[in-house]
């Protein structure tokens, strides 16, 4: 069982965007006590169904037309 933190040391996102997932219904938790826990296939399934989001943004040499 993993912890949030732990998750979204895994995937490279913040607390809040697992948070947020867990919310959704994106990602599956449980809650031991006041912990909230994440089982290892849940977190896998999780990391491998998120789509990748990828910001691309135009340099000052592509945006002049140079090579």
């Amino acid at each position: 069982m993993l912890t949030i933190r732990q998750v979204a040391g895994l995937a490279r996102v913040s607390v809040s965007t697992v948070e947020r997932a867990v919310r959704r219904g994106e990602l599956r938790a449980f809650k031991l006590g006041r912990a909230t826990r994440i089982s290892s296939a849940d977190a896998r399934a999780w990391l491998t169904a998120a789509p990748v989001q990828v910001q691309v943004r135009a340099t000052s040499d592509a945006a002049e037309g140079a090579a």
